[in-house]
């Protein structure tokens, strides 16, 4: 009896592991989550850094007819400004689907880029113009 329910406990894990590990066309998959290993940071300015992208949540948007289009969101360990780009997914292959648990996800991280320097001549120039003008306006110069 106890060699029975042995039998039958490898039986069920083996069909769970399937489950997880199933073939799917890349167009059908709604959501990929990934965590852990699954997720490989290729390069960018804020790799040197020991941040932490905790997780990353891929939603198909569209199929082309050649590739899926994903939209990408990424949570990190840290409040500091990054940004968190250039996803490519990628799965092991079996004719025309993918086995869905051997998908991984590839990005950049790259601090936040600052405002260029004409951007902020912009604003103060933009500002100071405008004090000028109520101050102008304030002593009755314009009318």
């Amino acid at each position: 009896m106890n060699s029975l329910i042995l039998l039958f406990i490898i039986i069920v894990t083996g069909r769970e592991g399937k489950c997880n590990n199933k073939l799917m066309k890349m167009e059908d998959i709604e959501v990929l989550t990934f965590t852990g290993n699954k997720k490989i940071c290729v390069g960018g300015d804020a790799t040197d850094q020991s941040f932490v992208v905790v997780r990353i949540q891929c939603e198909n948007r569209w199929f082309s007819g050649h590739q899926v289009n994903w939209k990408c969101n990424a949570d990190l360990d840290t409040k500091k400004q990054l940004v968190v780009s250039d996803y490519k997914i990628k799965c092991e292959e079996s004719d025309d689907a993918v086995l869905t648990n051997t998908c991984k996800v590839e990005y950049m991280l790259n601090y936040y880029p600052p405002p260029d320097l004409s951007t902020v001549i912009f604003v103060a120039f933009f500002f100071f113009g405008a004090l000028m003008i109520r101050d102008y306006y304030d002593r009755g110069y314009m009318a």
